[in-house]
């Protein structure tokens, strides 16, 4: 199970089809499974968490696996009593959302004000904001906007792709990998042929895949040449 940007596509044969980053993540995390097991990657357990914090004892960490591509993909199993876990947290999610009574005049709990939510300490509002890598992209967490913000301008200078906003009790933003800056490959169109040029293996590769998701094919290897990596793509019909 994986979160991610998908498309929708018209095939050679004129069907619509799903492709992008979400489908092939998920197609490599299925891959690291046993007979029988279910794991979801690192972006379907953060915004599964975010739902309720009761959700992340459904989830173990199982570790990082590479794929044939050699892009780290971390992924978590799920809890063999998931069902029962989710149920309980449902109802005490449900119990805790609940409006609160109408009191009357004389009630004991006249006075008292309705539930409020979480109240964080100060310890925690000032942690650091937690940085998880989601490939291509990064996604900053942290319970205050500060710490966040803070985080962001300690990558140097990343772009920010989707802004700090409050999810829950926790502020969340998600930026382009630095060491993955799609943004910064340039491609060059050639008839059929795209020339796509970048300052690293791992954003290069990361654009020849988002072309792959036009019909693009792969010619030959991504190489070095003067400084900066390259490669070459064919586009198929679907892309053209």
């Amino acid at each position: 199970m994986n979160l991610g940007p998908v498309r929708l596509v018209q095939d050679l044969n004129g069907q619509m089809n799903v492709v992008g980053d979400g489908i092939n993540v998920a197609q490599r995390v299925m891959s690291f499974c046993e007979p029988d097991q279910l794991l979801v990657s690192r972006s379907f357990y953060e915004v599964a968490c975010r739902l309720a914090t009761d959700y992340v004892n459904l989830f173990t960490l199982q570790g990082e696996h590479l794929d044939k591509h050699d892009r780290a993909h971390e992924v978590y199993t799920i809890a063999e009593d998931a069902r029962a876990r989710l149920k309980m947290a449902e109802a005490e999610w449900l119990q805790r959302s609940k409006p609160p009574r109408p009191s009357r005049a004389g009630d004991p709990a006249h006075a008292k004000s309705p539930a409020s939510a979480r109240t964080l300490s100060a310890d925690v509002i000032n942690e650091p904001a937690r940085i998880f890598d989601a490939g291509v992209n990064l996604i900053v967490s942290g319970y205050s906007k500060a710490t966040v913000e803070k985080a962001i301008a300690d990558l140097g200078g990343a772009k920010l792709i989707s802004p700090v906003s409050q999810v829950g009790d926790k502020w969340v933003a998600t930026c382009e990998h630095p060491d993955v800056a799609v943004s910064a490959c340039k491609v060059d169109e050639m008839g059929y042929t795209r020339i796509v040029t970048g300052p690293s293996l791992e954003a290069v590769s990361a654009k020849v895949e988002q072309l792959k998701n036009s019909g693009a094919i792969l010619v030959g290897n991504i190489e070095s040449v003067g400084g900066k990596w390259m490669a070459v793509c064919e586009m198929g019909d679907a892309g053209r």
